[in-house]
């Protein structure tokens, strides 16, 4: 699943700011997001570096590394989906792969972070000048998965409705497992 890059960016800065226990909140505890943005690796271009096999942050980001990650999209993912249409890329994935049953409950969401409209026009820009291969891959494999949106056939949204309307009714009594366990626990 791609994420739009500058929304990935700011939930990785807030994520580990907010989570003490996270192996990386001693060298980001103390950056800006600006300065986590420039410095250390994670907010530049990171789903493509991770997607062209290429992990170390003080890599050149070039046009070479982008094609790679596109080309291990195109040979070894059946379709790229996107955490923005993350029912829609859930849908496809059943389809194409023969899932029974995809529901789902929402779990590890930050809400302890601004959102993209809450931070500064010069951030996000900043955001958007280190990620210009992470927009390009995510524009790309957008194409792809309304690629195969398309391909699903006319049903698609009948389906997408129906998926949705079942995953609603099936989340319900998820989170409320998942809250009695954690009072449990003593989380």
């Amino acid at each position: 699943m791609l994420r739009e890059p500058v929304n990935r960016v700011i939930s990785q800065y807030y994520f580990i700011r907010n989570n003490p226990q996270n192996r990386s909140y001693d060298q980001v505890s103390e950056l800006s997001i600006e300065e986590f943005i420039t410095t250390t690796g994670r907010g530049s271009n990171y789903q493509t570096r991770i997607l062209a096999g290429e992990s170390g942050s003080d890599l050149i980001n070039t046009p070479d590394l982008l094609e790679r990650a596109k080309q291990h999209l195109d040979t070894h993912f059946i379709t790229p989906g996107t955490t923005e249409r993350f029912d829609e890329s859930l849908l496809v994935f059943q389809r194409l792969l023969g899932w029974k049953s995809p529901y789902y409950v929402r779990k590890m969401v930050n809400k302890n972070r601004p959102s993209k409209s809450q931070i500064s026009s010069e951030t996000r820009a900043l955001i958007e000048e280190y990620n210009q291969l992470d927009l390009a891959l995510y524009a790309y494999g957008e194409q792809k998965l309304q690629a195969a949106i398309d391909a699903y056939g006319q049903s698609f949204e009948a389906d997408l409705a129906r998926f949705r309307r079942i995953n609603a009714i099936y989340s319900k009594p998820m989170q409320l497992v998942r809250a009695i366990k954690s009072r449990i626990q003593g989380r």
